[in-house]
């Protein structure tokens, strides 16, 4: 089908504004009818439906119009794919029968509208995708990025081992001991020893017997006032006598339960225990363990050489194969960065001439 590409410029002012006009013609009718529905309603005494209505019909009359108060370029454009339809019915009228793919085609070619619409269409398909694949390389470099910082942990926290309940920490591998979150080598550990404060709590019990002495007067007055029964309760009043002693015992505990350690000359201490405790409990029991049991590791970790040598965490083969993971993914992302979109459009838009 040909067409004028300048039939839009060259149409009259008259002639545009009737077609920008009638291309509201279906919110024309929906606003007219809303009209006439309000002033039923008005006329029915329903005011506020009424309201509703009119606004409603004036809101979708300016709908109608909108297309008048276009930008130039919009309009020339808006024009121009309302010709392209009118031509094609004038086709069909005419006995010329086309294929929605022929349409699609002529419609691509002609008008600006439809062409901008598959084009930004393609845009936003092939966009999409690229920032898929983008995503995707990059949360791959991420995960790689956060095995290989869980492996190092791993790996560190398999070289450090633990002896008094986790209050001492020592690396064979590297050398180290760790005491209150301060890293040492074995070769400054110049002594340790327990450090205890033991105090005791007394407890006094009271042990003896006591005896009531009745009083023969007063039962003799009470039953001069109250009868048999006053003299009963009247006899039961008098002294009460005591004979006991008290004997207090002597409770051991203990308020302080550390190990001094001695680093290069510097006192530094591992506290096991700082509140009072009786030394029957298990309790107290435990912590003097955990104390000679730290006491006892450290004067044999002084004992041990610190290793010249020894292979970083970061050099272990498991970190270094993770290693070359994420350089291969990096590779992947830069590809994937680079790989832009080129906006192809489908071939059913195109025209083989």
């Amino acid at each position: 089908m040909d067409f004028d590409r300048n039939s839009a410029k060259n149409l009259n002012s008259k002639e545009a504004n009737k077609i920008l006009i009638m291309s509201g013609l279906a919110f024309y009718i929906i606003s007219g009818l809303f009209l006439v529905i309000g002033i039923i309603s008005l006329i029915g005494g329903a005011e506020e439906p009424s309201i509703v209505l009119f606004i409603s019909a004036f809101i979708l009359a300016i709908i109608g119009i909108k297309n008048l108060f276009l930008s130039k370029e919009k309009k020339e454009k808006f024009l121009t794919s309302k010709l392209v339809s009118s031509a094609i019915k004038e086709e069909k009228k005419k006995g010329q029968s086309f294929t929605k793919e022929e349409i699609d085609k002529i419609k691509f070619e002609y008008d600006p509208i439809f062409h901008d619409k598959i084009v930004a269409q393609v845009h936003k398909e092939q966009d999409t995708e690229y920032a898929t694949n983008v995503q995707n390389a990059e949360n791959k470099v991420k995960d790689l990025q956060k095995q290989r910082t869980n492996e190092i942990n791993r790996i560190e926290e398999e070289r450090w081992q633990s002896v008094g309940d986790n209050n001492l920490k020592y690396n064979l591998t590297e050398g180290k001991i760790c005491i209150n979150e301060t890293e040492h080598l074995f070769t400054s550990i110049k002594g340790a020893e327990v450090n205890k404060e033991e105090s005791y709590r007394v407890v006094t019990t009271e042990v003896g017997r006591s005896k009531k002495h009745v009083s023969l007067g007063k039962a003799v007055v009470g039953g001069v006032l109250l009868g048999p029964l006053g003299a009963i309760a009247g006899g039961t009043m008098g002294k009460t006598t005591s004979n006991g002693r008290s004997i207090s015992n002597s409770i051991p505990t203990c308020n302080h339960i550390g190990v001094i350690v001695d680093i290069d000359g510097f006192k530094s201490e591992i506290i096991l225990l700082d509140n009072t405790i009786d030394q029957s409990t298990n309790e107290y029991k435990q912590c003097l363990q955990n104390a000679e049991e730290i006491v006892s590791k450290l004067h044999y970790l002084a004992t041990q050489p610190v290793p010249e040598t020894f292979t970083k965490v970061e050099e272990e083969q498991s970190v270094l194969d993770i290693d070359k993971q994420i350089v291969m993914a990096n590779k992947e992302l830069d590809i994937a960065k680079n790989n832009k979109p080129t906006y192809e459009i489908p071939k059913r838009y195109l025209n083989n001439k």
